[in-house]
This record gives C-alpha cells, structure tokens and sequence, in this order.
C-alpha cells in the first residue's frame, strides 16, 4: 500500500517520530498510541497505559496490541475523530461540498478548498508484501549465498565482492548498500589480500538488477514497506532521512515515467530524485508494488436509487487475489453522485 504501516512503524522500525511527522499528531497523542500498541505496562512520558482507562467513568480493557482498524484509535486517549478522519467522515476520498463550509454542515472544516483526511489518509493498520522480484520469483538473499547471482545479470567482479565483505563477517541490511560501495579487506582473499581496496562494481546501470532480483533478509514476506509508486507526499515526508522537498521530488519525478521503469525503486537513485545517501537510508522502507488494494464497492437499484456500499481490502498474496477485511458502509452515505438518468438498465 501507499501508506505507512502502524504495525512497521511500532513493532518493526520503532521510529515514534515518524508518527510524529503525520499529520495533527503531538507528543502526547504519539506517547498514547505507543503505550495502547505496546505489550507492556510502562507508562510513556505523555502517554497512558491500563490504570488511566481504569480510571475512566466507563473503564475498558484496551488491546496492547496494534489496532485492527484505524477506527479503534478512537478507543486511545487524545484521539478524536477529526484526528483519524480529518474531513472526511464519510470516507470517500473527495472533497464535498459539507467538508468546504466551514460550521455550517457537519463535518467540521477549514473551507481551504483541500480535503483533510486525517490519519486515514496516511496510516494503515494492514500492510503486507511479498519478497519477489519483477516477474514474481523469489529473491536472492545475498546474505545467505551468492548461487544464480551471475544469472541474475551480476558479473564476477560483484559477486567477489560480495563474497569477501561476507567472508570477513559482513551483514548487508540492503541490497542498494551494493551501489557504489567500497570496502577494505580484512583477511587474504585469493587475489585480495588484507588491505586491498575493492569497490563492488555496482552503478546506477547495475542498479536495477541489484534491486529487484536481490534481498538482504530472511524469508519471504515484508512487513510494512511502503510502495514509492503510489505514496504520497504526506506519507514520504514522514520517513526518516526525508523531509518535503524530498518527497515532493519523488511525487514529481515518478510522473510520467513508463512502467518498466518503475518496476523497482531504483529510479529513485538513477533518476535523481535522491541522493546516494539519502536513497540508501530509506531503501529498506519501500517497494515498487503492493500486494493490498483497498477499495470501495457501490449496489445501485435503478429506477429505486437505493444503494449499499461496502469497504474491502483484497490481498493478492498467494498469487490470486482474496477479499481480508469486508465492511458495510452505507449508513455513511453514497460516496459519489450518480447520474441515473445515463445508467444502463439490464434485466435479466
């Protein structure tokens, strides 16, 4: 998905400043939703773990776990619903005319003409991807063996080194650590002797091979990367080692360039939208595809004009796609107007 995954973030990257970066979020509501997620019973500076809710003229138990739904948030101290849902309360993804009024009609807005949508725009409790490469196969960890990297398009000068920085104990965290690297030699290797300078051999034009066809970790699922394809500003921004500027670059120069292109997140090196350093640092964060769609499916009766709306988040993992989280949503209203009058009447 596009979005930052609450799950990654808490129990993966246990970064509290990337929450910290979203939007409308403080210290204190940070320091919450760290003590609701978390196992254990110690109070956060600002935050507010079982005895706070004890306390409450309605005490309930809270999870100690991640939310299963961001509406759960509603359940942790300091949250409110213009946090979660900003604008959009009726979860539709498009400015109405009650989110642009200001007081007069429910939701409460700013009327800047932009549609706030809160954390819901830029937070997921799900998010999930497959380790494979391009064409669907698995990856080569590079910190297991070096087998099939020559097929993968690597030449011999690469895979020496590779094999050396392993031979003296060295751990890649990622593949893209690869480009440009440079590395002293410990320990006598054949040719390489204790000393020696070797530089792995990887440029922006090995780049994309590197990759797509490489991983750095053990088994086959991801937790929580973000698809640089389709995240936005907002939820780049908040990644360590960006910043606006940053993520609006990336928005900016992934428009318009082909698919193939895409097909890893190496354009954003070869195509300047990061600097090595900074392309390196967030690597580890991001992929070029999701395997989570959410989406919103309308039943319209013509000439009736009921309708029902559901929410669904389907998952292609496994290889064919499957429905893992269904809601019904109509109480919230038709999310889009339609024009019954053009709407194609079938019977059967």
């Amino acid at each position: 998905m596009g979005k930052l995954s609450l799950t990654a973030v808490v129990n993966v990257y246990k970064n509290s400043d990337i929450l910290l970066a979203l939007p409308n979020m403080t210290d204190e509501l940070v320091d919450c939703l760290m003590d609701y997620c978390d196992a254990d019973a110690n109070t956060s500076r600002n935050g507010a773990e079982q005895d706070y809710y004890d306390g409450l003229d309605v005490p309930y138990q809270i999870a100690n776990s991640i939310p299963a739904t961001l509406e759960e948030l509603m359940l942790v101290k300091g949250f409110s619903g213009s946090i979660i849902f900003g604008e959009d309360y009726n979860l539709n993804g498009i400015l109405d005319a009650s989110e642009n009024d200001g007081d007069r009609l429910f939701p409460p807005d700013n009327s800047d003409g932009v549609l706030d949508r809160g954390l819901r725009g830029v937070l997921t409790p799900m998010s999930i991807d497959m380790d494979r490469d391009s064409n669907g196969k698995r990856r080569i960890n590079i910190n297991q063996t070096t087998k099939g990297l020559a097929d993968a398009g690597l030449s011999a000068k690469t895979i020496e080194f590779i094999e050396i920085y392993r031979a003296d104990g060295g751990t890649f965290s990622h593949p893209a650590e690869l480009l440009n690297m440079k590395y002293k030699v410990q320990k006598d290797h054949g040719n390489a002797k204790a000393g020696d300078m070797i530089d792995s051999g990887v440029d922006e034009r090995v780049l994309p091979i590197v990759c797509d066809r490489l991983t750095a970790v053990a088994g086959r699922v991801g937790l929580g990367r973000i698809n640089i394809n389709t995240a936005s500003a907002e939820v780049l921004a908040a990644l360590p080692a960006l910043d606006e500027a940053a993520a609006r670059a990336i928005v900016s120069t992934r428009t318009g360039l082909p698919a193939e292109t895409k097909a890893t997140i190496a354009w954003l090196y070869t195509h300047g939208a990061l600097d090595e350093d900074r392309f390196k640092a967030v690597a580890p964060m991001l992929v070029p595809r999701s395997e989570l769609y959410s989406l919103q499916v309308i039943g319209f009766g013509v000439p009736c004009e009921r309708f029902c709306v559901f929410e669904a988040v389907i998952s292609l993992l496994g290889g064919y796609p499957r429905v893992v989280y269904l809601r019904e949503i109509t109480r919230l209203g038709l999310p889009i107007e339609l024009d019954v009058e053009s709407l194609e009447i079938k019977t059967e």
